[in-house]
């Protein structure tokens, strides 16, 4: 099990009853997640930062064409995730 980079970040909102989203969302065809996900939120700086994630697939009537995970984030302030940084899963076997 290895660190793997699952995204490279372009957005980052404070969703109210949410908590910290993070875009883009990762197409759900692509990936299997389940539970909370230990992560490592790296900065363009370089400076690195312990996170959680957990990953929703949201309900939208009608669907979606193509079904995307929303990627929570928590343990970071929104302001302590700069645009650019890069979100990698640790001992992930995806």
């Amino acid at each position: 099990m290895d660190n793997v980079l699952i995204l490279k970040i372009e957005d980052v909102m404070d969703v109210r009853g949410r908590g910290i989203v993070l875009a883009p969302g990762l197409e759900a065809e692509q990936y299997n997640f389940s539970g909370e996900y230990e992560a490592i939120l790296e900065t363009p700086t370089g400076e690195q930062k312990n996170c959680k994630v957990v990953f929703t697939i949201p309900f939208q009537s009608p669907p979606p064409k193509i079904r995307k995970y929303w990627c929570h984030l928590s343990g970071l302030a929104k302001l302590e995730i700069p645009i650019g940084s890069n979100l990698w899963l640790t001992n992930f076997k995806g």
